[in-house]
């Protein structure tokens, strides 16, 4: 499915500024969905030519409420397929925080990303934000196959409750990377991620700002990555 950028949405809540161009958005408006493919390289969701460029911004799929960002989904899975974000064809500009294969946002809970390969973002390829007052609550990312994209494979911003497991991920600016909100990471719950059973080659993985993360089996080479870091870990503590 050759999929075109072509639906307007505002990051940030209530205001006109922050836009961003997406093409498909499953789970707006906090409805439950399942979007579920034949497996990947069998149903692919491709960006069409020219949709990111300076001045408009894409994403692939977006999830997000446009009103009270403390309303999100209960449940929402996505799996077995393929996003393509077509990165030859698209303009490479620095970009805010989200555009890519994957972005969702608001306060929500139950969101699965499984058996799904990204390749060729243009941006990043699963960006999972923290858009409200809290944090995300129970996030499953597994068997995902990521490469070659622009900026982080894995995203994940201030997630209570967080399993990435069985992952490979190549070429990319970083492989996984764990942000928390600061400073309020000394003091909140404890943010419970675990990471296991993850390949990353020419990608490392970023720790910042997170408060309890557990590490199983995970493999780096970054020899020829494109940022020279392995495990950067910053300001965490547990």
């Amino acid at each position: 499915y050759i999929l075109k950028a072509n639906k307007l949405f505002y990051l940030s809540n209530n205001s006109t500024t922050n836009p961003i161009y997406y093409a498909f958005g499953p789970a707006m408006e906090g409805k439950n969905c399942y979007v579920v493919g034949a497996g990947p390289g069998v149903t692919v969701l491709k960006m069409a030519n020219n949709q990111h460029y300076s001045g408009h911004l894409a994403v692939l799929i977006l999830n997000r409420t446009t009103g009270d960002m403390n309303n999100g989904f209960t449940s929402f899975t996505l799996a077995n397929l393929t996003l393509d974000g077509n990165r030859a064809n698209q303009e490479i500009v620095s970009a805010i925080d989200g555009p890519g294969l994957y972005l969702s946002g608001s306060i929500r809970t139950n969101e699965k990303i499984l058996n799904v390969e990204l390749k060729d973002s243009f941006g990043y390829g699963i960006y999972c934000g923290n858009n409200g007052s809290g944090p995300i609550n129970g996030l499953v990312i597994n068997d995902i196959r990521a490469t070659n994209c622009y900026k982080t494979a894995i995203m994940t911003d201030t997630v209570c409750g967080l399993l990435i497991n069985n992952c490979i991920i190549e070429d990319s600016n970083s492989g996984i990377e764990c942000v928390g909100n600061q400073p309020d990471y000394l003091t909140r719950p404890r943010d419970a991620i675990v990471i296991s059973d993850v390949i990353c080659r020419r990608a490392g993985i970023t720790l910042w700002t997170v408060n309890d993360v557990t590490m199983n089996g995970c493999y780096m080479d970054c020899t020829g990555a494109p940022l020279q870091y392995g495990l950067l870990v910053h300001s965490c503590i547990r």
